[in-house]
């Protein structure tokens, strides 16, 4: 009995050794987080012992945000990209890539230390604007607006701080609408994950000049962001920035005194060519704002091919960086849309977001599992920059046959 006894006290002891070596993960998720599923599933697929509390719960709510407001977690306030992660008495939010703390939460669970896991998951400046930000964006204003001999805006911190109070806003909520009523110009801009470094938000606003008609000055949905951006009776500008819980980055610039006033188009918005632009100040790779597509009933190339005829399809170059791909809006609205893919389904255009290519597959940002073509966050995103498909839009990546 005696001998029996000892070798039970040692297996147990063995076993509370093998849990110290692997501490549990607590995850603190909410109901239709994708990021959430992401952790959660990778640490099911490799066997990380975890506990999932989720914040639908309100003893599980209040326990986070008592967490978040502790000295020790470094929390300034503001919302929280979700998860939250709790692992070896660290807190990590705002999570900015999700594959490289996974990948850390597994190393540091078969035995290595927690002060492995990447330090940039610690709380990223997606919520607050930096100075960096605010040269970006108000040289890229000034850039554009000189070639249409409009003067150059000044920052000014109290329309910063009203922007920011809607960027919060649209954040909170996850989705894009004006502010009614407003006393300043507007414009909005919106990515699905990684960050705004302001010059991507001008560039796409700016991009809709392609489709301005100066012959015929006036409002349009598709232009009214370039319009503002030029608007020679602007003078001054604020802008703010916010991450929502799924990730997505918010961008809203207000703009005193407001553009876009009916009947003062002509006079406002000018062709360009009356500023003094030198080459060297022209911006760099710039990307296309639409492609000739080569159509049949059965077919779409890039090239020409027998029986097909040309389509021109519009690209809204909602970022620009080297790491970009292109996805297609679909719809199920035959007017105004460019060419059929047949059982009813149309495509309305291009929009380039930051992401990979997986062959011919476009994959934006975090969305390696997902499929964007049954989000509700891409379907409103499509719907910002091709409205007239607001109510019937959604998206997808299969475009590498058109654009790479």
């Amino acid at each position: 009995m005696k001998k029996t006894a000892i070798l039970f006290i040692s297996f147990v002891t063995a076993i509370m050794l093998q849990a110290q070596s692997a501490p549990v993960v607590d995850v603190y998720t909410m109901p239709g987080c994708s990021r959430c599923t992401h952790v959660v599933n990778y640490l099911k697929k490799n066997n990380i012992k975890y506990n999932e509390f989720s914040t639908s719960n309100n003893e599980n709510r209040t326990k986070m945000w008592s967490l978040l407001k502790s000295p020790k977690s470094g929390f300034s306030g503001g919302s929280v990209t979700m998860p939250v992660v709790e692992f070896n008495g660290k807190l990590y939010y705002n999570i900015p890539n999700l594959n490289e703390f996974e990948a850390s939460i597994l190393a540091a669970s078969k035995g290595g230390k927690s002060d492995d896991l990447k330090k940039e998951v610690k709380p990223d400046a997606a919520n607050s604007v930096t100075q960096k930000f605010r040269d970006n964006i108000l040289s890229r204003h000034n850039f554009y607006r000189k070639k249409h001999s409009a003067p150059d805006l000044a920052w000014d911190s109290e329309i910063e701080k009203y922007a920011q109070q809607w960027a919060d806003k649209l954040a909170s909520e996850n989705r894009m609408y004006h502010r009614q009523p407003n006393k300043y110009g507007e414009n909005i801009y919106w990515i699905s994950g990684g960050d705004s470094n302001g010059i991507d938000a001008v560039d796409a606003w700016y991009s809709e000049i392609k489709q301005y008609n100066f012959n015929k000055p006036g409002f349009s949905m598709s232009t009214g962001h370039f319009t503002q951006v030029v608007w020679k009776g602007s003078t001054l500008i604020g802008c703010g920035k916010a991450k929502s819980k799924n990730g997505g980055v918010y961008v809203v610039c207000n703009y005193s005194a407001p553009g876009n006033y009916s009947g003062k188009f002509k006079e406002n918005v000018l062709p360009a060519g009356g500023g003094n632009i030198t080459p060297s100040e022209s911006p760099k790779n710039e990307l296309p704002t639409e492609i000739n597509v080569y159509v049949s009933s059965k077919s779409v190339s890039n090239q020409f091919f027998n029986g097909s005829s040309m389509k021109v399809l519009p690209i809204a170059n909602n970022y620009k960086g080297s790491d970009g791909v292109y996805i297609a809006v679909y719809t199920k609205k035959s007017k105004g849309s460019v060419y059929t893919v047949g059982n009813g389904i149309y495509v309305a255009g291009l929009i380039r977001v930051k992401g990979k290519w997986k062959g011919n597959i476009a994959v934006p940002e975090g969305w390696d599992d997902y499929d964007i073509s049954a989000s509700k966050d891409f379907s409103k995103f499509a719907a910002y920059y091709y409205p007239a498909f607001a109510d019937t839009c959604w998206v997808g990546g299969d475009t590498g046959d058109l654009i790479k």
